[in-house]
C-alpha cells in the first residue's frame, strides 16, 4: 500500500487529492483511498460478523429451525453482512447475487410488500391506541381490543413476509435493510397480545 506518513500535528480531515486517512478511528497515515476503504470495509464486517455470532449463538435452543432461519436473516440484514461481504470478497456468492440483482429491471416486488406492511402497522397501530388507552376494566375494552384483532394478524403476516423477501434490485436490497431497520427500532421488549398472538410491540 502507497501512504503518505504524517507529521505530528497533522490534519487528517484535510489528506491529499486521492488518499484517506487510514486507519479511520485513530489514522497514523494517508492511505491511497481504494487500499483504505478496503482496510475499513474489512473491518466491518469483521464487526459485523463478530456481532452476528453473538446474536445467534444459542437460536437452536430457544426456537425451530425455521424460525431460527429467519431470525438469522433478519440479523444478516440488519448488520449489512451480504452487502458487507460482497464488497471484500468479489467471488462470494454474495457479491454474484448483488451483481446478478444489478442485471434485473422491472418492479422490485419488495417495495409492495414494505409499504403493504407499513400500512398493515399503521391501522393495527392506530386501533390499538384505543384500547392500549384503557384499562382492562373500562366500559368498550373488549370491542376495542375486538376491532384490532384482524388488523393484528394482517400486520404480523405482512411482518413475517418481509423476512422471506427475494428483492430483484439492489434499490430493492437497500430499501428492505433500511425499512427493517426501521421497523426494529420500533419494536419493544415488552410482550403485548396482537392478533391472538404474544409478540413485541412496536413503537410508533
Amino acid at each position: 500500500m502507497l501512504a503518505f506518513t504524517g507529521p505530528a500535528a497533522v490534519d487528517w480531515h484535510n489528506p491529499p487529492p486521492g488518499f484517506m486517512a487510514s486507519p479511520a478511528i485513530k489514522p497514523t497515515n494517508f492511505a491511497q483511498i481504494p487500499q483504505g476503504l478496503d482496510m475499513e470495509l474489512q473491518r466491518l464486517r469483521g464487526i459485523a460478523r463478530a456481532e452476528f455470532r453473538r446474536r445467534t449463538a444459542d437460536l437452536h435452543e430457544r426456537m425451530g429451525h425455521e424460525e431460527a432461519q429467519k431470525h438469522r436473516a433478519k440479523v444478516r440484514a440488519e448488520l449489512f453482512l451480504p452487502a458487507l461481504t460482497a464488497a471484500v470478497d468479489p467471488g462470494s456468492v454474495e457479491a454474484q447475487a448483488l451483481a446478478a440483482l444489478g442485471r434485473q429491471s422491472g418492479p422490485d416486488p419488495v417495495f409492495a410488500l414494505i409499504e403493504e406492511h407499513r400500512a398493515a402497522y399503521a391501522e393495527w397501530d392506530r386501533l390499538s391506541d384505543v384500547w392500549g388507552e384503557m384499562a382492562p376494566n373500562s366500559p368498550g375494552y373488549a370491542e376495542a381490543m375486538a376491532a384490532s384483532d384482524e388488523p393484528g394478524k394482517r400486520e404480523v403476516a405482512a411482518y413475517d413476509a418481509l423476512f422471506t423477501a427475494r428483492p430483484s434490485t439492489l434499490p430493492g436490497v437497500a430499501a428492505l435493510a433500511e425499512y427493517l431497520r426501521e421497523a426494529t427500532n420500533r419494536t419493544s421488549t415488552d410482550p403485548r397480545t396482537v392478533g391472538g398472538r404474544t409478540g413485541p410491540v412496536y413503537r410508533g
